[in-house]
């Protein structure tokens, strides 16, 4: 870049006037109201072609020398690597491009007083690449945005504006630290236009990254801040595993459950009781002893005679308690009610199960057999396997039982298995509860499972009391099991024993902890492959103490010699007449000068008062300074106390009718109408009001940065770049938003089911 001091600019502001100085006096004031820019527009072609010259003076010789220019307003504010990575994306070939990075052209002037960028630009491409074919990439920076004006130049003339606005907002990177894609298309865009080609697609060109802003949005990498991501991912995935620990039945519950399910299996069908009435009119056939062939013929013989006498008490018990019975020719129908009326059920199994020992023993010979049936249920069938029942909370341990295929299988897969259940004692009397679970003969021998039938038919079986039969299956050389048969009056959250709650706790702990990480995991991710900006958090120009001081010196250093400056590229588009007397106005000040600008967000441009202050800093003398910008003006003193109308920009109540009157009759020629801002016009009259309000202060010094929020704090200690501090308070925060989740949601899940249980056992 060989245009690095101000006497270039001067040169070039001598020669624009020269230009606006021979252009016709007559022509009308230019409004500078916004205009939609479009074909009908028919801009000043002076104006035009001073504008085209004004670029071509700045950045011709750039432009052509090495193909980039970048102005060094800009320049001194963009990374180190930018004009590399620029001139790598523009692919080199026999297709020369050209890259232009300036400030651009200031919207209101440019939209009715010259052709931006399409007639400009054109001038300037045609001029660029007046003796072969070429494109021009012109790329106006403000923020990480550009506006684009791409134009070739070959043999079919200059082309129209082939890349625009629009669509650089597509590609969604910050031009300043990634300009790669945007000079790729702007390069592929002109050289297909050179071979009459279809234009690229510009989605091969979009970020692929993720959005920018999103890690400070979420504060994965701020200072002090609470990763919100880990927050989400704690919240959600602790408030799951808080709900799973609150709704979850208890072992208890299920238990209960599992008995209200079975309940009705426990009653006989017409099945059972047509078969169970036909064995009690059609005992089996047993030997007799007496007739034995021998000692080896003996002992079967009597161990079938003792089974067979228990099975006659048995029967002789059932017909006492139901008369009915002893009819054989009794209805299945009617023989099912009796049953259910007037026989417990355990009776009935026991039936069952004694024909099924005395038929196992008939194959057994000399040694002696248990019930061969399920433990849980003897009319569930045959036992294939053995599992393990829980007596959990009973002084006993676990133990194991025999079980059919169909309670293998629920047990296998951790569900209850259906039990045979009988009328609970004591404080749940009536519950139905597994048959185990009451102290009495037929569970302390598990119906024949655990220890002979014979031993308990005898007596009455049925007995007080509510403890399970551990002691007598322990006493039957059992041992345990890992299914659980809670006692029935240990329900709810209070009935959870202390190891289930352990291991629930622990659950919702490793859970919380391990979505957290995962949290942790994405903001990393998001750290890593986001789109990179230009300004870090809380960033700006505006922020920086040890700012570039290029531009404002500058600036400064024409003002201290005339009291006037004008950006080169406004000076064509603006009105000459309103200039000249602006400019005359400063130089007759004594303190104070003028300054009319471009403004961006890259060089703090964009914050007029920082801007003011920074070009007021410069001055070699004490005076103030009125930074002329779009939409408002700024004003900044060194060594001079403002008035306190200028903290308002202006002489507001001075001017204030005055601008109204002009509205309303339609005369819109300041630089804008938008907010409290009229430009040319109110800064010419504003001049000698400040010089003469102006009070000399040595102590005055401008405020030349913004102090957006206290001193950062510190990012304390990082894995893979990641701070940990972050992580914590974000992992707490979703805690407890878990907690506050996850026990609402519990409770509604427990109290809705308890509302159903108790009116399925009110019904």
């Amino acid at each position: 870049m060989s245009f690095q001091n101000r006497h270039r600019r001067e040169r070039f502001g001598t020669w624009a006037f020269g230009i606006l100085d021979r252009m016709n006096p007559s022509a009308p004031s230019p409004s500078f109201a916004p205009v939609p820019e479009d074909d009908s527009q028919t801009p000043d072609p002076a104006r035009t072609q001073a504008a085209a010259a004004a670029l071509l003076e700045l950045y011709g010789d750039d432009l052509r020398r090495t193909g980039l220019a970048v102005d060094p307003g800009l320049a001194a504010w963009l990374p180190e690597d930018f004009t590399a990575k620029v001139r790598a994306a523009t692919g080199g070939g026999p297709v020369p491009v050209a890259v232009l990075v300036h400030y651009g052209f200031p919207a209101p002037a440019v939209r009715q007083n010259v052709t931006y960028p399409v007639d400009v630009m054109q001038r300037v491409a045609a001029e660029l690449f007046a003796d072969g074919e070429g494109v021009l990439a012109a790329f106006a920076v403000d923020g990480g945005t550009p506006d684009p004006a791409v134009h070739a130049v070959g043999a079919r003339g200059v082309s129209d504006r082939l890349f625009r606005l629009g669509e650089a907002l597509e590609v969604e990177a910050d031009f300043r630290v990634r300009p790669e894609p945007y000079v790729e298309y702007a390069a592929a865009a002109g050289r297909a236009w050179l071979r009459n080609e279809s234009p690229p697609d510009l989605g091969d060109y979009v970020s692929r990254r993720i959005e920018a802003g999103t890690g400070r949005f979420f504060e994965t990498h701020t200072p002090g801040g609470a990763d919100g991501l880990v927050a989400s991912t704690a919240a959600v995935g602790g408030a799951a595993a808080i709900t799973w620990a609150i709704a979850r039945r208890t072992r208890a519950e299920r238990e209960a459950s599992g008995s209200a399910r079975t309940t009705a299996a426990s009653s006989l069908g017409t099945g059972r009781a047509k078969r169970l009435l036909s064995a009690l009119h059609t005992p089996p056939r047993l030997p007799d002893p007496d007739a034995a062939d021998g000692p080896e013929a003996l002992a079967p013989a009597e161990r079938l005679r003792e089974l067979g006498r228990a099975r006659e008490r048995l029967v002789s018990r059932i017909l006492a308690a139901a008369p009915s019975l002893d009819d054989p020719q009794l209805s299945p129908t009617e023989a099912r009610r009796v049953f259910a009326e007037r026989v417990p059920v355990t009776d009935s199994a026991a039936l069952h199960a004694l024909d099924a020992q005395i038929a196992a023993q008939r194959g057994a010979k000399t040694r002696s057999v248990l019930s061969p049936l399920c433990f849980f249920d003897p009319f569930h069938g045959e036992a294939v396997a053995t599992v393990r029942l829980d007596a959990r909370g009973r002084r006993v341990d676990a133990f194991d039982v025999p079980a059919c295929r169909d309670c293998r299988r629920r047990d296998a897969v951790g569900e209850r298995p259906h039990a045979l259940t009988v009328p609970a004692r004591g404080r749940r009397a009536g519950a139905p509860v597994p048959y185990w679970e009451l102290d009495d003969a037929y569970a302390r021998c598990g119906l024949g499972t655990l220890s002979p039938l014979t031993e308990v038919v005898a007596a009455q079986p049925s007995g007080g009391g509510a403890s399970p039969a551990g002691a007598a299956a322990l006493a039957a050389g059992r041992t345990g099991s890992s299914h659980t048969a809670a006692g029935a009056e240990s329900l709810g959250l209070r009935g959870m024993e202390r190891g289930e709650a352990v291991v629930r706790g622990l659950a919702v702990l490793v859970l919380t902890v391990f979505a957290a990480v995962l949290g942790g995991a994405a903001s990393v991710v998001i750290h890593e492959y986001e789109e990179p900006q230009l300004f870090g958090y809380q960033q700006g120009p505006e922020t920086r103490a040890d700012y570039d001081r290029t531009r404002p010196q500058e600036i400064a250093a024409e003002l201290d010699e005339t009291g006037f400056h004008i950006d080169p590229m406004l000076a064509p588009a603006l009105d000459s007449e309103r200039v000249a007397a602006l400019a005359e106005a400063a130089g007759e000040a004594e303190h104070v000068s003028v300054a009319v600008l471009q403004s961006s967000g890259t060089d703090a441009s964009d914050a007029p008062e920082v801007f003011a202050a920074r070009i007021a800093a410069e001055l070699s003398e004490p005076g103030a300074v009125i930074a002329v910008f779009e939409s408002e003006n700024a004003v900044a003193a060194a060594g001079m106390t403002l008035p306190e109308y200028a903290d308002m920009w202006r002489p507001w109540d001075e001017y204030r009718y005055e601008r109204y009157e002009r509205l309303a009759g339609g005369d819109l020629s300041g630089w804008s109408t938008s907010g409290e801002h009229t430009g040319l016009e109110d800064t010419q009259r504003e001049v000698a009001e400040l010089d003469a309000r102006l009070v000399p202060d040595p102590e005055v010094v401008p405020d030349t940065h913004e102090e957006r929020s206290a001193e950062e704090p510190a990012l304390g200690p990082a894995v893979l770049g990641y701070p940990l501090g972050n992580w914590v308070r974000g992992a707490l925060i979703g805690a407890l938003g878990a907690v506050t989740v996850g026990g609402i949601t519990g409770a509604l899940i427990r109290g809705v089911r308890h509302t159903r249980s108790e009116r399925g056992s009110r019904s």
